[in-house]
């Protein structure tokens, strides 16, 4: 049978890709919560359509406690996959508050139940700007994480996970906490991506950009790097999923193990702006000044992940930006926008 695992999020980009995964394989049954604050209704529709399975989702804001507690009290969950977040970087900078509140009292609130309800295992969503940008490259699980966080959102990172430490001292209870770097690409079916919005990451918002005509900005071009622009670890979304899905299954770890979960390649902007030319006719971009807390160069050591999870990142940028178009025409054919002067090449 099935081990049930709710994740928190479950509608959004990595949320649903676990899902996907999880339902195409034999070992995990997932339960989403997720209220579409950046994500879609349709999402549950969408798995179902590409697995012949749906799953179940709770529209619940995390910040309700005692309609979280009805979730825990009608399932037993054998994990836990925290990944529900508000995650702007730009945004977090002008609405701090708004960002303390969600991302740490939510936290707060999954983890009371995660107590009660002795919920056995929990993997909670971290991010590589926890390391801020005196790292040594490229960092591992042993760099120092930054005193002074370069945003609010690094910031709600670092705290979640000093709450995760505290919170299971004591407890019999595994927690695994990952530290993504630049999920992007779509499932290999083209038919579940990352809908196009303001918070999207880089390559999604590029290959968007350039499939809709419009002009791609990249920000700064004098930083301490190979070709001025900022250095970034991609990582494919498939990949990353597998990595949730193996740290659930994963007994060799300490009670509270961090691990990064990166490509381990660093890749400039302007390198992945390059690569889509080759791919899309009529790509076009400038640069704009470097933007208020940007990292200028983040990659991973992700020894510890193959180590640990017997996890190994199959697909690289060509994957991730092969599937990344392929799911923007799909996503402009659902929507009936045009798609503007770019023709594969």
């Amino acid at each position: 049978m099935k081990k049930k695992v709710l994740i928190t999020g479950g509608c959004g980009y990595i949320g649903s890709q676990i899902a996907l995964e999880m339902l195409r394989g034999d070992k995990f049954e997932p339960v989403s919560i997720d209220n579409f604050c950046n994500s879609s209704s349709t999402i549950p529709d969408q798995v179902q359509n590409l697995t012949g399975k749906r799953y179940k989702n709770y529209n619940i804001n995390l910040l309700a406690s005692e309609a979280l507690r009805v979730v825990f009290e009608e399932h037993e969950f054998y994990g836990l996959i925290h990944l529900a977040a508000l995650k702007s970087i730009p945004q977090s900078l002008k609405y701090p508050l708004k960002y303390y509140e969600n991302n740490i009292i939510s936290l707060t609130n999954v983890l009371k139940y995660c107590h009660e309800f002795k919920v056995p295992k929990l993997v909670f969503s971290s991010s590589c700007s926890v390391y801020g940008a005196e790292a040594e490259f490229p960092v591992d699980e042993q760099s120092p994480v930054a005193d002074r966080q370069a945003s609010s959102y690094s910031n709600t990172k670092k705290i979640g996970e000093e709450i995760v430490r505290d919170f299971s001292a004591g407890l019999d209870i595994n927690c695994i906490i990952l530290r993504y770097f630049n999920p992007a690409g779509s499932d290999h079916t083209g038919e579940l991506g990352e809908t196009p919005s303001e918070e999207s990451g880089f390559i999604p918002k590029i290959v968007w950009k350039a499939m809709k005509g419009e002009l791609i900005e990249i920000y700064g071009e004098d930083y301490d790097t190979r070709d001025g622009t900022c250095v970034r670890d991609f990582i494919h979304i498939q990949d990353l999923a597998e990595a949730h899905i193996q740290a659930l299954s994963t007994t060799d770890t300490d009670q509270v193990e961090v691990i990064n979960v990166g490509s381990g390649n660093g890749m400039t902007v302007l390198e992945v702006a390059e690569a889509l030319k080759r791919r899309l006719a009529g790509v076009r971009f400038e640069y704009r000044n470097r933007r208020i807390g940007d990292i200028p160069c983040i990659f991973s050591d992700n020894t510890h992940a193959m180590t640990k999870l017997q996890w190994v990142p199959r697909l690289g940028l060509e994957e991730i930006l092969d599937s990344q178009i392929k799911w923007t025409n799909t996503y402009l054919s659902r929507t009936n926008e045009d798609v503007i002067g770019n023709e594969i090449v």
